[in-house]
């Protein structure tokens, strides 16, 4: 006989697969778990702190992957993250490339600090 999942395996289902690569790669490295139930427990968390009225916890992105990221973005051309699919050089280009593709053509890169946003 098969068990039926917990509730909250069938949350955690439903959370990972509304998810978008990159940001899957953000709660992997926020984990430092290849690990769904691991980023799930990162979510969670994140999600308790929020509710104590603490920050969210903020994860340091890699500059030089970040810039790479950015500029490709930027350039408005198709790229590939060339980082490792669960590593923080990978967030961090993903990162990179949506700021880049969001500012004009032919901006220098500026790197600001990224705060984890937690998916609701």
């Amino acid at each position: 006989m098969t068990r039926q999942p917990t509730p909250d395996e069938v949350a955690r289902m439903k959370w990972w697969n509304a998810l978008q690569e990159r940001e899957r790669a953000h709660w992997r490295a926020l984990a430092g778990s290849a690990a769904m139930a691991d980023a799930w427990a990162a979510y969670k968390e994140s999600q308790a702190e929020i509710a104590k009225g603490r920050e969210a916890p903020t994860l340091r992105l890699n500059e030089d992957a970040w810039r790479a990221g950015f500029m490709a973005g930027n350039a408005r051309g198709e790229a590939k993250n060339p980082y490792p699919h669960d590593s923080i050089e990978a967030l961090s280009w993903w990162s990179g490339q949506i700021e880049g593709a969001a500012k004009p053509k032919g901006t220098l890169p500026k790197m600001r600090p990224t705060r984890v946003q937690p998916k609701p």
